[in-house]
């Protein structure tokens, strides 16, 4: 405190633990945390080179490279990988009120920490193993072992929070700390508290009375928790974690809040990033407090899952997060004073009146618009529910077929006589050309090369949809999925790509995102051809069942795929918008059923028109 000779004090207390490690012999230490005011370093370490034990040491943080402090990010100092001397740091954590000694302690350190020819360094980040290896101590070998939490402590709870603080209908932002300072971000949070709107509260676990009498009306302190699961209670009701921490080794609060199926929104500090699984979860610069508002109104409830969650998020683009049975399902306020889940494909069946019930109490809409439900079979699921078909997914089934040729033979045969014939008249007008027809899946050797590969497919389906008129509204953040978990087919001439397919795989489905080829080349028919091979390929990959997903085309049930319908279902809280609807649901019906009946003399005539070309 007053002279900075932190770790090398205690020489009486170090004395008489070293005669007791003389007596117990150990075979190996395992070293954590050395700052504490509870040991002289230079002795341990004396010891330990005399006795030649094994060494392992797990640091939390810096001190043991620097003159003084623990952590550096927040003052912007990297003397710690020459000579610390004249520490900017000198007050805070480990404050020496008076000297600073921080020079002298670097070289103690460096003589002390150096020499032993037996020793790991565990490191709970990456970030801290980075660091560790531009400094002194470099030359030993250093592991990255990641800390753990307790999942049968921490995990989806009942939560009574938000009704004992009467903010059942507002979101939730939580923040939390062990002890709340500048270096955590306290300032932050109270910025952010500004740019909420009313319908929005902050709860900061972790505040002392000092700081709990200066927040402002719309953030709700919390001093300390009481255990474990009232922790587990306030992570479940909370709609995210703004961690605004500016230095950090590894914030195992985000660990926690993630597996209780809450989001994480937290500043990339240290090794915080690398504490983020849920695929919701955001790192975003630090300082940057108000990009949590773009995550904030967006909400998620839960529901059970029928499927594995590449199923699900091959029907929706917004990646969601899994625990163990439940869904939770992104939702966002609609302009008719409801809540629409979007990216979601369930059974009808799964959304059950339990959960209609909770979630209209809940989120206190007038009403639930649940996207792209498979099935119709819960008629009954709500008084005032509307069944509404919104679009429709092809399938597939490839469980008969062990070889592509089986599959080209079941088809029609005039299907079969045009693709010959365009996959003849391709081979003639390539025939001088260097005409490649490959397979690519993500590996690390190829990541730019796939992205590039996958960025073109997308340039070309949208030049397509431009020259017909509308947005090809197709999302490039399948891309990350497809490089994980699919592959991409692709034909390339001369070095440049002209047809391609993006498919996602998940177990034995395989989900179609994208298929595109250059409009230079439409009169090739090249986009049969890549489909043809796109599904060969899945073949030979021992898929059962290959998804087109939505959207009516005759190609489609030309390759055998069979239309499953999807259904928007519509719940009303009142009951005169539940009759208008369900009048209009009704008629639209109608017309869909006299566009069907229509629909074999529309062909005929667009064929007639084209001089008999089949697409």
């Amino acid at each position: 405190m007053v002279l900075d000779q932190h770790g090398f004090g205690s020489t009486y207390a170090t004395k008489k633990f070293l005669k007791w490690a003389d007596d117990y012999n150990p075979d190996i230490i395992w070293l954590h945390n050395l700052h504490g005011y509870y040991i002289n370093v230079e002795l341990l370490f004396q010891w330990i080179k005399r006795k030649n034990v094994e060494v392992k040491w797990t640091l939390h943080d810096c001190w043991a490279f620097t003159g003084h402090c623990t952590h550096f990010l927040i003052a912007n100092c990297d003397k710690w990988k020459t000579l610390c001397k004249q520490c900017p740091q000198k007050g805070r954590y480990l404050a020496s009120r008076f000297l600073d000694n921080s020079e002298s302690n670097y070289k103690r350190k460096r003589e002390a920490f150096g020499g032993v020819e037996n020793r790991t360094l565990i490191m709970p980040s990456q970030c801290l193993a980075d660091l560790t290896r531009q400094s002194f101590l470099r030359e030993y070998p250093v592991e990255v072992k990641y800390n753990t939490i307790d999942t049968t402590a921490f995990k989806p709870v009942a939560s009574e929070f938000k009704s004992k603080y009467d903010i059942e209908s507002k979101s939730v932002i939580l923040c939390v700390a062990s002890r709340w300072s500048k270096r955590k971000g306290i300032d932050d949070v109270i910025q952010l508290s500004k740019k909420i709107n009313k319908d929005t509260v902050i709860v900061m676990v972790g505040v002392d009375k000092n700081q709990m009498r200066k927040l402002p009306k719309n953030i709700i302190g919390i001093n300390r928790t009481e255990s474990a699961h009232q922790l587990a209670e306030i992570y479940t009701a909370a709609d995210l974690l703004f961690n605004p921490t500016r230095e950090d080794t590894y914030p195992t609060v985000n660990l926690e809040v993630e597996v209780c199926g809450t989001k994480v929104i937290t500043y990339d500090a240290g090794g915080s990033k690398e504490t983020l699984h849920n695929p919701q979860s955001v790192v975003i610069p630090v300082g940057n407090y108000s990009d949590v508002l773009k995550y904030i109104y967006i909400g998620e409830v839960k529901m059970t899952i029928f499927q594995s969650s590449a199923y699900f998020e091959s029907f929706g683009i917004t990646p969601l997060w899994y625990e163990k049975n439940s869904l939770r399902i992104p939702y966002e306020k609609n302009e008719e004073g409801g809540v629409t889940f979007e990216s979601t494909l369930l059974r009808s069946e799964d959304v059950s009146a339990d959960f209609i019930s909770s979630a209209l109490s809940e989120l206190k809409a007038n009403q639930l618009v649940f996207r792209k439900i498979t099935g119709c079979n819960n008629k009954n699921i709500h008084s005032h529910a509307v069944w509404k078909k919104a679009s429709q997914d092809y399938l597939l089934d490839l469980r008969q077929f062990h070889e592509p040729t089986e599959y080209l033979g079941s088809m029609g045969k005039k299907t079969r006589q045009h693709l010959k014939n365009y996959r003849s008249r391709l081979n003639r007008a390539c025939e001088f050309d260097s005409l490649k027809v490959f397979e690519m899946t993500g590996n690390e050797h190829n990541k730019d090369e796939f992205y590039a590969a996958a960025n073109r497919i997308y340039e070309m389906n949208e030049l397509r949809c431009v020259e017909k008129g509308f947005h090809a509204g197709t999302k490039k953040e399948w891309i990350d999925v497809a490089y994980k978990s699919g592959k991409l087919v692709l034909y390339r001439l001369n070095d440049r790509i002209i047809a391609g397919t993006l498919m996602t795989y998940d177990g034995n489905q395989a989900f179609l995102h994208s298929i595109a080829h250059d409009p230079q080349f439409d009169n090739w028919n090249i986009g049969s051809l890549v489909l043809l091979d796109t599904i060969s390929y899945a073949i030979n990959d021992g898929i059962l069942f290959f998804h087109f997903l939505w959207g009516e085309c005759e190609y489609k049930t030309r390759f055998l795929a069979v239309e499953y319908p999807l259904y928007d279902l519509i719940i009303y809280r009142r009951w005169l918008p539940y009759i208008i609807a369900k009048e209009k649901a009704a008629f639209n019906e109608v017309v869909i059923k006299g566009k069907n009946v229509l629909r074999p003399y529309y062909r005929r005539i667009r064929k007639m028109k084209s001089g008999g070309k089949q697409d």
